[in-house]
């Protein structure tokens, strides 16, 4: 059970988050913009240590599109913000599935507390780096430098300039890629693992969080064990755009695969989590399953998602 503990401290500043004063921000919001300008005109990136909302420093690099947000609101994708901070408890075991920078993994590691752990997946070399930076920091977060799929082998990965490192993605075998509509970037080959094999030498999770540029399909059928046995709390970044890019299944076939095993679909982003209503189509953003069967439900903690940019 949750611990409150623990994790009110949490909770009641992401409510309070947005009740700050615009003047109280506004040396953030300063900091942000003077940096970020510098760094898109010098066309250097710029490593910044910057404070969360919760007062957790990480390291983002600028000009790139997540470390803005995360530098001038303290926090990323506010839906997901609220799920992660609801539906997380002490003691958890958290898999970051495509981390990024690593925002998730500091937050979710400061809710499972010294009893719990945080394993954070990322697998190109310069945005791994900055992971890296941020996880060695904290004595529960190991970062792993690799792709999560279907199956363990390499594959081909599309990573981008610094600037766009959250849209690295996965290259299929029957697909080209158009040079001259890409951004710099460069083809590299990852190893991946499956978290089925993954969760038998670093345990179970209890919540999974996933977003991977359109490959969700292969990662979920390669954690078919863990839904069946455990039956974890996932957190799902879904949307169509997404999917044409990189040649995969649309998002309707992701939600049907997690609804077919038992899974009751949530969205975030109002003052209660509701129960979500599957679509055709989707546009960029984040659903919550959480088990028929499970103990813990969204709005467990009463946790308003009020901390709206």
């Amino acid at each position: 059970m949750t611990n409150p503990v623990a994790t009110k401290p949490i909770s009641d500043t992401w409510a309070r988050w947005n009740e700050r004063s615009k003047l109280q921000n506004a040396a953030r919001w300063l900091d942000w913009r003077i940096t970020k300008k510098f760094a898109r005109l010098s066309g250097r990136k710029i490593k910044r240590s910057v404070p969360m909302f919760w007062g957790e420093r990480i390291t983002i690099v600028y000009p790139e599109y997540v470390s803005g947000f995360l530098g001038k609101y303290g926090y990323f994708e506010r839906d997901l913000t609220a799920a992660v901070v609801d539906l997380v408890e002490p003691g958890d075991t958290f898999y970051d599935v495509g981390a990024h920078f690593g925002f998730y993994s500091v937050l979710a590691a400061d809710l499972v507390g010294s009893s719990g752990a945080v394993h954070s997946f990322e697998p190109t070399p310069q945005t791994y780096e900055v992971l890296s930076e941020n996880a060695d920091r904290r004595e529960n977060i190991q970062s792993h430098n690799l792709a999560v799929f279907d199956e363990p082998k390499s594959i081909q990965f599309w990573e981008q300039s610094v600037r766009d490192s959250s849209l690295n993605f996965v290259v299929g075998d029957d697909q080209c890629i158009d040079r001259d509509k890409m951004h710099d970037g460069r083809m590299i080959e990852v190893q991946a693992v499956r978290l089925d094999d993954f969760a038998k030498t670093h345990g179970t999770p209890d919540v999974i969080k996933l977003d991977v540029e359109g490959v969700e399909s292969f990662v979920l059928r390669g954690m078919n064990g863990i839904l069946e046995r455990s039956r974890p709390v996932v957190m799902m970044e879904v949307g169509d755009n997404i999917t044409e890019k990189t040649g995969n299944v649309c998002s309707r076939e992701n939600v049907d695969y997690l609804l077919e095993r038992g899974y009751v679909a949530w969205t975030y982003g109002g003052k209660e989590p509701q129960q979500h209503i599957p679509q055709e189509t989707y546009h960029a953003g984040n659903l919550v399953f959480v088990h028929e069967l499970s103990q813990r439900q969204p709005g467990s903690l009463n946790c308003s998602s009020r901390a709206a940019a």
